[in-house]
């Protein structure tokens, strides 16, 4: 039986006969790491051996789906779907992993004992599949002091309460899981808070009272008590918030009112009553962690918010229609949101103004996902309220983001000992964000070994090399400024709105001061036809150095060896050729636009050439140019604009906004 993201892999190829799609492609399509769909894909591939149809992949090209015996495949294909049709869409548990943390989740959240034989007809695995998973559990509860138990076919947790939250905190909230960790809000928007300790109460008192609530519950219910108290030091304390009658003398609200009791002890605050009323009403939410145990409203109001997720999906252009996680915490959410609304209720936000400042994108994203949903209709939403939601959309980006490592190229001089040493610091510091590809030293840098890197740490100085791949030049001790270099860097590729902020860019007139100081009328030429020797000599001729011909022969010889170490021609339409070393005394680009693209290395033809001449002195612009290369080269339309009206003006027009947007 094939996985869901296998179901969803092979729907996509049977709609797209004889079409190749890369791994990155199809990675974007299941939401996913490009390595983790490299998996499935090989996983696939040895599924349908036997089926009538087969996988093939070629390089440079990607996977196509070959039907080689069409009546095969198709029965083949339907006795699948037949068996999925129910399946598909209820997120069924496949990998050991989301077994393993289904079991957990039902021991420490929901039932605390539970049935051996319930389980495999649950999970639909085999009794020996299931020992395997409780042999596991049991090794990881081990390191807690805590005992798993399997007695009269039936499995429990024993040991101590302290133990027993220790190992929650670190498993299901711990700051390596992706699940449930609170990532930007705790971290940037709410960072003088400790969810810690917030957690720590939570757990406890619920457990003191033997109230199972969900995590995902749990999580909404931290996320708000830390809003509630960066509400009440705005002076914005809940009132006249109204007790539910099934709340009345419950244990839901004699757990919210011991939560209270311990935050106000440990935080030092003073805390309306009426805030243990909502605090009891989260608590009352009850979310399954199977779909299948959602009752009849729940999978409807699930329906309308897969819906709105679609939306959001379509809008963002990211695959957040099956983040169960975001899901979950939206579902957790709207139960208290709609009681707000029914009662005419806003809570104030004490994170609107950051939101709206920093984030608006994702607001005005939130709100026309979810505005539709039928639920809400009727209600007047405030932006306060559409602020909470966004929180859950920011999240959902966050982790979306954080699938795909950044591809790191480390580079060293010829010492092993010290390029492992910086290696092995940067996989400390950096292992949810970096995947070091590989450790070169600073000779074998090349195109090949290129391909595909987001950035380049190096404990050598490159500043003599131009790439158009972002370098960071680090001690091999890694210090703590060169951990701050590398966030910075890092953070340029963050959240949509925080890409766009005003305050991440530089002022029109700033860009254009580097742009004109930069490039220049005398530095500009056009060419119908021409052969690459002679554009980089007329290039080199233009500099303001007026090199003599001897110079100008050492300025070429010290362009070549750059290209000896690695291309300088980036996608199909630009060279950056460039010294090996510094040159001239001030940093200058010349640029030649060719309307007959010239062959600049064997089989590459480009029509436009930016030779770089970086200063022998500071070098305070040429930080803006990599970028802007790159901004130019992946928009066609830009270099149409370019080769249509190939003045220096035009390309002032052009390279203008792209350097302010580095900023």
């Amino acid at each position: 039986m094939l996985s869901k993201k296998e179901v969803r892999l092979l729907d996509h190829l049977t709609q797209n006969p004889s079409q190749y799609y890369s791994s990155k492609e199809l990675a974007e399509l299941l939401g996913v790491s490009d390595r983790t769909a490299r998996k499935y894909l090989q996983n696939l591939a040895t599924s349908l051996e036997n089926s009538g149809g087969k996988l093939e992949s070629k390089q440079g090209k990607g996977y196509q789906l070959l039907i080689e015996r069409p009546l095969e495949f198709q029965v083949f294909w339907q006795e699948e779907l037949s068996r999925r049709k129910q399946g598909l869409d209820l997120n069924p548990l496949e990998e050991a992993e989301d077994r393993e943390r289904y079991l957990l989740h039902k021991l420490f959240f929901e039932e605390g004992e539970l049935a051996l034989e319930d389980l495999q007809q649950e999970l639909f695995i085999a009794r020996t599949t299931l020992q395997t998973i409780v042999a596991e559990i049991r090794k990881l509860l081990a390191g807690y002091r805590l005992k798993l138990v399997v007695q009269k076919g039936r499995v429990r947790v024993e040991g101590s309460e302290v133990a027993s939250r220790n190992f929650m905190m670190d498993y299901f909230f711990g700051q390596e899981s992706q699940h449930l960790s609170y990532g930007l809000v705790e971290n940037e928007l709410l960072k003088d808070i400790s969810f810690s300790s917030l957690l720590t109460i939570v757990i406890d008192q619920c457990r003191a009272a033997d109230l199972r609530i969900s995590d995902f519950v749990m999580k909404n219910l931290v996320l708000h008590i830390a809003l509630l108290l960066q509400r009440v030091k705005q002076g914005a304390s809940l009132k006249d918030f109204p007790l539910a009658p099934q709340l009345a003398s419950s244990r839901e609200l004699e757990v919210a009112q011991r939560i209270l009791s311990r935050v106000e002890d440990q935080f030092g605050v003073v805390l309306a009553p009426e805030e243990a009323n909502y605090i009891a009403l989260h608590l009352k939410v009850k979310l399954p962690d199977d779909r299948n145990q959602f009752h009849s409203g729940q999978e409807k109001l699930l329906a309308h918010l897969t819906q709105a997720l679609e939306i959001l999906s379509q809008e963002s252009g990211l695959n957040l229609v099956q983040d169960s996680q975001l899901i979950k915490g939206i579902l957790a959410h709207l139960q208290p949101l709609l009681t707000r609304l029914e009662n005419g209720m806003t809570m104030g936000n004490p994170l609107l103004e950051t939101i709206q400042a920093d984030y608006q994108e994702v607001l005005e994203l939130t709100k026309k996902a979810f505005s539709n949903l039928p639920e809400l209709q009727g209600f007047q939403v405030s932006d306060d309220e559409w602020a909470y939601l966004t929180l859950h959309v920011l999240a959902a980006i966050e982790r979306y983001q954080s699938e795909d490592k950044t591809r790191v190229l480390v580079v060293c001089s010829t010492g092993v000992g010290s390029a492992l040493m910086l290696k092995n610091r940067l996989e400390k510091e950096f292992a949810r964000d970096l995947e070091i590809v590989d450790v070169l030293s600073y000779y074998e840098i090349t195109e090949d070994r290129l391909e595909g890197i987001d950035l380049i740490v190096s404990s050598v100085s490159l500043s003599n090399l131009v790439f158009l791949t972002p370098v960071v030049t680090v001690s091999v001790f890694l210090s703590d400024q060169d951990i701050k270099k590398i966030r910075s860097q890092l953070q340029r590729v963050s959240l949509p709105s925080r890409e766009s902020g005003k305050h991440r860019w530089l002022t029109l007139s700033q860009a254009r001061l580097i742009a004109t100081s930069l490039f220049s009328l005398d530095r500009f030429l056009v060419f119908d036809t021409a052969d690459r020797d002679f554009i980089l000599e007329e290039l080199i001729a233009s500099l303001d150095e007026g090199f003599k011909k001897k110079e100008l022969e050492e300025f070429k010889e010290q362009v070549d060896l750059r290209e000896s170490y690695s291309s300088v021609v980036f996608g199909e339409a630009l060279a950056f050729p460039h010294p090996a070393k510094p040159l001239s005394y001030t940093e200058q680009v010349a640029v030649a636009v060719v309307r007959d693209k010239v062959e600049w290395e064997a089989g590459k033809g480009v029509s436009f050439v930016f030779l770089l001449s970086p200063s022998t002195g500071p070098n305070p612009n040429f930080k803006y140019v990599s970028p802007s290369l790159v901004g130019f080269v992946q928009d066609p339309t830009l270099q149409e604009k370019l080769l249509a009206d190939p003045t220096y003006e035009q390309l002032l027009e052009i390279m203008i906004p792209l350097i302010q947007a580095q900023g």
